[in-house]
């Protein structure tokens, strides 16, 4: 007897992105309570408005798709599987020796630190670079940003983004990871790193973002993961040598967003580029007593106070490897990469 696979509605019925107007939806199938709650807004696009009425049969076509891919996740993990010849199998048996030893050192300070949150003093003790300082008063909150040079080592990083380039040279299916990166991105459990995640995430991830970044985790471990890839390409950047495929449309930028995570960590995995930087905003005021909608229209309106830029290196020794922790609730974007094409490893941690 097949086992059940238990998918939570957020992830069926939450943030469909809709790119041209850079907008999310939420959509349970339900079309009146769509045209209710979205039916009043409008956007400009090319020359044209576009109303909600426009909107809909891209965000139904996409709740379809996506409610595909959960069914089809199996078949197609099982393919790749039977079918694809990994460049370098043994990444996937998880070993500490993945890791950074300072990444290591980290992980042991904030287990003995327990649960945050800890002032900036305490974090930068513990081996964090304070990005953006914690703020939970006055008009822009934020629980914080906060970086490692590494999560990885040198070695381990290369050869996870030759397994990439190699999985995306096979032209092989896979399952898009979400609706806003259209070319480049996997997820890493459709190429059999589950089980290395699964550890990653437990003994590693959760007490790191546990000390750093804990504001959406309400006292819960992080215990489940998604884990993909995003690639972003300037504008005439040949795509040989990378994860992108010709047949896809390109990402050079992301828009605003929050993620469907307690926890992101952002990890920069390879690439040469200039430009394109992440841009953070707070959490849009105070999300507990207003929706998406208002908090989002609040970061627009209040961009230029509100933006952080963190510059991204520019594909240097000293970017790449580089990891970011935030919390989900956390609106951010990718700004334009200028040049070159960078590749990000993206995890979203839940409890």
């Amino acid at each position: 007897m097949d086992a059940v696979q238990y998918v939570c509605e957020c992830r069926l019925n939450n943030d469909f992105f809709v790119h041209g107007i850079d907008e999310y939806f939420d959509f349970d199938g339900d079309e009146a309570a769509f045209v209710a709650r979205y039916g009043g807004r409008a956007w400009e696009h090319a020359g044209r408005r576009i109303t909600s009425g426009d909107v809909l049969p891209e965000v139904r076509a996409q709740r379809e798709a996506r409610i595909a891919n959960f069914r089809d996740a199996e078949r197609v993990a099982q393919a790749i599987a039977e079918e694809y010849v990994p460049l370098h199998p043994e990444l996937r048996a998880f070993d500490e020796r993945c890791l950074d030893p300072e990444f290591v050192a980290v992980v042991g300070r904030c287990r003995a630190l327990g649960p945050g949150p800890f002032s900036p003093e305490v974090l930068r003790a513990a081996g964090f670079s304070v990005v953006v300082e914690a703020a939970h008063e006055g008009a822009r909150p934020t629980a914080g940003v906060v970086a490692l040079p590494n999560v990885f080592t040198a070695a381990f990083r290369a050869a996870l983004v030759e397994e990439l380039i190699h999985f995306a040279a096979s032209g092989l299916p896979f399952t898009r990871p979400n609706s806003m990166n259209r070319n480049g991105g996997f997820l890493l459990a459709e190429l059999g790193f589950g089980a290395f995640l699964d550890v990653l995430t437990r003994d590693y991830l959760a007490p790191v973002c546990a000390a750093a970044v804990p504001d959406d985790l309400g006292g819960h471990a992080l215990d489940a993961h998604k884990a993909f890839t995003v690639a972003y390409v300037a504008d005439g950047h040949p795509l040989c040598g990378t994860t992108l495929r010709g047949d896809l449309p390109r990402d050079t930028k992301l828009a605003v967003h929050t993620d469907n995570a307690e926890a992101t960590v952002n990890i920069h995995l390879g690439g040469v580029w200039e430009g394109g930087p992440l841009c953070v905003y707070g959490t849009g005021g105070n999300p507990a007593s207003q929706s998406y909608e208002a908090a989002l229209a609040a970061v627009r309106q209040n961009r230029d106070a509100w933006q952080v830029r963190v510059a991204r290196g520019g594909g240097t020794a000293h970017a790449l490897g580089s990891a970011l922790f935030h919390t989900g609730s956390e609106f951010h974007e990718a700004a334009p990469l200028d040049a070159g094409w960078r590749l990000n490893l993206i995890l979203w941690l839940q409890a």
